[in-house]
């Protein structure tokens, strides 16, 4: 699975930065290609979309899920957990799962417990 919104949202950054004529030198592909994966129209990580993304200086691995977030269970289960079968919390959660789209993405190790290297656990004080 691909996330496409994204990919397409950060080439378009670099793009305007760049230029389509440099970007399609770089790459080695067409103009029509560049303005083809700016505007979204694309439907596979090509080897050419591979190729624009590293002219860009963008990774494309970065934006390949392995699995849809349905068939992960500890995502399901904390969503199942969490949410009281109300629409209006429906509504709540995702507000809060699409905020954290603008939250930068960090590497997180098991033995970090969840927790991103720079956080820190704040007891609260009754």
């Amino acid at each position: 699975m691909i996330d496409f919104e994204h990919l397409v949202k950060d080439f378009d950054k670099k793009a305007q930065s760049m230029g389509v004529g440099e970007l399609a030198r770089q790459a080695r592909v067409d103009r029509s290609a560049v303005w083809r994966l700016r505007n979204g129209d694309v439907k596979l990580l090509s080897s050419g979309v591979r190729r624009l993304c590293k002219a860009a200086g963008l990774n494309a691995d970065h934006y390949t899920r392995s699995n849809p977030p349905v068939q992960n269970r500890k995502l399901m289960k904390a969503l199942a957990d969490t949410w009281d079968g109300t629409t209006a919390q429906a509504n709540a959660i995702c507000s809060v799962l699409r905020a954290l789209q603008r939250v930068p993405r960090v590497i997180i190790s098991p033995a970090d417990n969840g927790l991103p290297r720079n956080s820190s656990v704040h007891k609260m004080k009754a």
